[in-house]
């Protein structure tokens, strides 16, 4: 089944490649657009059903009840579930290696059912740095009066990167970094960059510039329906490291907006990124586009040695530096970042054998 799903989708993708490659995006989006919007694929529920399900909802949430603020402290939030926090560890243990005495970080774990010893051997990381600190947020009820729908191998989880600048209102600016990555550089660097008058900084996609550069246009037709509704491909984020102004974000878009729209989204269409997509369709290109070195992607078959002034290498694609591949172990960055693992005791003890 999955041999012929696969087949039906590169064939589709080579008759639309043939049809449009080659010629400039202003000719073509327009029918692109269109050809997308048409394809019963991207489609979970109907208009009316999306849009009631949204109106429905009562547009109140609560606030966890253990949020803590640190006074100067530089607030990092990272959401994950059980399965996936021995790979947080690692991320976790290469920004405390390059934080900086002299000033405070502040730890924030969303995730839902994470086990006593799993937030035992995160803190007893953090408690090694005498000027960082941890505290864990289970967002399930925050969550649970909200019907948002997940798609693919995303945890509703997910959907705390959007509460960041309500909930966490407190600090003037936060970073969301996603779990799949390595850190190279102080993350206060990131906290400083002056936002200018954006309310936030994200970093954009990388595959759409270069599909857009090679007048290679299958990427569009497949990958997610945002670019039905977006205007600028090129602008398409990336949202695996965010900075937000929660002030200015939160003047921007309330509350009650955001998943307003995310619930209509999330209901309408299945083709989609989940909350990276309600991301991009509601900042479309009002953002402050990030220095690249800020989320290197390591993804896509271009596995080359990262630059030296790469600050964060992310491993979003489905190759990881953890799987059990002679090609993976090679390369430089999946090397370095195999260093990290096997002084992590929380990957150690869960996942060792992927060394």
């Amino acid at each position: 089944m999955k041999f012929l799903k696969k087949l039906k989708k590169n064939i589709l993708r080579f008759a639309f490649e043939r049809k449009f490659n080659g010629r400039p995006l202003c000719e073509v989006q327009s029918e692109i657009q269109e050809i997308i919007l048409k394809r019963r694929g991207i489609y979970l529920k109907d208009e009316v059903t999306a849009r009631q399900l949204a109106d429905n909802w009562n547009g109140t949430v609560q606030k966890p009840e253990n949020l803590r603020f640190i006074k100067d402290a530089v607030p990092v939030v990272m959401c994950v579930n059980e399965g996936f926090a021995p790979y947080m560890a690692v991320m976790l243990q290469s920004i405390l290696d390059n934080s900086n005495p002299q000033r405070k970080y502040h730890f924030m774990v969303f995730g839902r059912e994470l086990s006593d010893k799993t937030k035992r051997c995160l803190a007893e990381q953090v408690e090694k740095f005498p000027h960082c600190a941890i505290d864990f947020i289970d967002p399930r009820p925050m969550l649970e009066g909200i019907p948002l729908v997940m798609v693919n191998h995303v945890s509703i989880d997910g959907y705390s990167r959007p509460f960041i600048p309500y909930w966490l209102d407190k600090y003037e600016k936060v970073i969301y970094l996603d779990s799949d990555m390595l850190m190279r550089a102080d993350i206060a660097e990131l906290y400083d960059l002056d936002l200018g008058h954006y309310c936030i900084g994200i970093s954009a996609g990388n595959e759409p510039n270069r599909c857009i550069e090679r007048k290679k246009y299958g990427y569009f037709m497949t990958r997610t329906v945002a670019f039905a509704l977006l205007e600028n491909w090129s602008r398409y984020i990336n949202s695996g490291v965010l900075v937000f102004d929660t002030k200015k974000f939160a003047e921007k878009f309330s509350f009650r907006d955001v998943f307003h729209f995310a619930i209509y989204f999330t209901n309408r269409y299945i083709n989609r990124v989940n909350d990276q997509d309600v991301l991009a369709l509601l900042v479309k290109d009002e953002y402050l586009l990030l220095p690249p070195q800020w989320n290197y992607c390591w993804n896509s078959g271009r596995y080359q040695p990262t630059d030296p002034d790469v600050k964060i290498v992310h491993f979003n694609g489905k190759v990881k530096p953890w799987k059990k591949k002679t090609f993976i172990k090679s390369k430089d960055d999946a090397q370095e970042y195999r260093k990290y693992a096997a002084n992590v005791p929380l990957f150690m003890d869960k996942i060792k054998d992927s060394l």
